[in-house]
C-alpha cells in the first residue's frame, strides 16, 4: 500500500481513518485530528525532502538509507541540518505512516531505532539538567519572563475596565498572551492550555460525565482549578485536577476572565475560534521572539 506522494488536506480525514483502523488491530488508542494532520504535513515535507515521485520502483518511506539521508541532509538555503527534535518529529510520523501501509518489518524496525536513540540522547541531557543542542539557542531564564510580563502589563494598563468586544485585535492578543505566559509561568503544562473552556463551579457541576469526557475546563468559582479529561499522558478516565494557588497569577486570571467571560474558550485564535494546539505553538513563537528575540515553544515553557 502506498499513500500519494503528497497528501492533500482533504484527504487526512480518510488517512486518519487508516491509522486509526490499524492502530485497533494493535491495541493502540486512537489519534486526535490534530496529531493525524501533523503526521500527514510531514510526510508530505518529507517526500519532498526525498525527491519522491509517485512512479519511483521504491516508496521512499521503504527505503531506510533514503529517509535517512535525506533528515541529515543540510538546508539549501540556510546550510543547516535538522535539529534532532524535528528529526524525530520526522521519524514518528514515518512510523505512523509506515506501520499504516505495512512497509516491511525490518525497515520500520530501523525508523524506531533511530526515533529511540535520539529520545534517549534528549532523555540523558534533561537527567544532567542541560539543555539539547537546539534547546542551547532559545533557552530563557525566568528573569527574563519576570521582565517581559512586567512591560506587558504597563502596555495593558487600563485594559481590563473593557470587554473583549471593545479591544482591538492587536490588544486582545497581547492580553491573551500575558495571561498565557502568566500561566506557564507556574504551571508548566504542554499545549493544554489551548483546549481549557472556561466555565463557572455551579454550572460544571451540572455537567453530565459524557459532556466532561475529552473536554478540558478552566473552572472558576470562590477557587480557580485546572480539569483536564483530555492530555497527552492520560492513562485512565480519570480527570487531571490542578489548583491555581499563585495570588498574583489568581488575579491575572480572574481579569481576564471578566473580560473574555465565562462559557467560553480560554484563547481563540484568528478565526474567533478555540484556539488549536499548533496554532498555540505559532502564537506563542510570535510573540516571545518579539518581546524576548526568540521563537519559544511550550516545550521550552516546560
Amino acid at each position: 500500500m502506498r499513500f500519494a506522494a503528497q497528501i492533500a488536506k482533504d484527504d487526512y480525514t480518510t488517512i486518519g481513518e487508516q491509522i486509526n483502523a490499524h492502530r485497533s488491530t494493535r491495541q493502540q488508542a486512537p489519534l486526535k485530528a490534530s496529531s493525524i494532520a501533523q503526521y500527514c504535513s510531514n510526510y508530505n515535507i518529507l517526500s519532498r525532502l526525498c525527491d519522491y515521485k509517485s512512479e519511483d520502483p521504491l516508496y521512499f518511506i521503504e527505503d531506510y538509507d533514503r529517509v535517512h539521508d535525506a533528515l541529515l541532509k543540510p538546508n539549501k538555503r540556510t546550510q543547516k541540518t535538522l535539529t534532532d527534535n524535528s528529526r524525530r518529529n520526522y521519524l514518528n510520523s514515518v512510523i505512523i505512516m509506515s506501520q499504516t501501509a505495512e512497509s516491511p518489518g525490518d525497515v520500520i524496525q530501523k525508523f524506531v531505532n533511530d526515533r529511540d536513540a535520539l529520545n534517549q540522547k534528549y532523555n540523558d541531557i534533561k537527567a544532567k539538567g542541560q539543555y539539547s543542542e537546539d534547546e542551547e539557542q532559545i533557552k530563557v531564564s525566568q528573569d527574563e519572563i519576570d521582565e517581559m510580563l512586567g512591560k506587558i502589563k504597563k502596555e495593558l494598563k487600563g485594559v481590563y475596565s473593557l470587554s473583549k468586544s471593545d479591544l482591538s485585535a492587536n490588544t486582545y492578543n497581547l492580553l491573551q498572551f500575558f495571561t498565557m505566559m502568566s500561566l506557564y509561568k507556574e504551571h508548566r503544562l504542554r499545549n493544554d492550555f489551548a483546549s481549557l473552556n472556561v466555565v463557572g463551579l455551579r454550572e460544571f457541576n451540572h455537567l453530565t460525565s459524557d459532556v466532561k469526557q475529552g473536554t478540558n475546563f478552566l473552572v472558576v468559582g470562590k477557587t480557580v482549578q485546572i480539569v483536564l479529561y483530555d492530555y497527552k499522558t492520560k492513562k485512565n478516565q480519570d480527570p487531571m485536577h490542578i489548583d491555581i494557588t499563585n495570588k498574583e497569577l489568581l488575579q491575572v486570571v480572574r481579569k481576564y476572565i471578566g473580560v473574555i467571560g465565562k462559557g467560553v474558550p480560554l484563547f481563540t485564535g484568528p478565526t474567533g475560534h478555540q484556539m488549536t494546539s499548533n496554532q498555540l505553538t505559532t502564537f506563542l513563537q510570535k510573540y516571545t521572539l518579539e518581546y524576548l528575540g526568540k521563537r519559544i515553544s511550550t516545550r521550552m515553557l516546560r
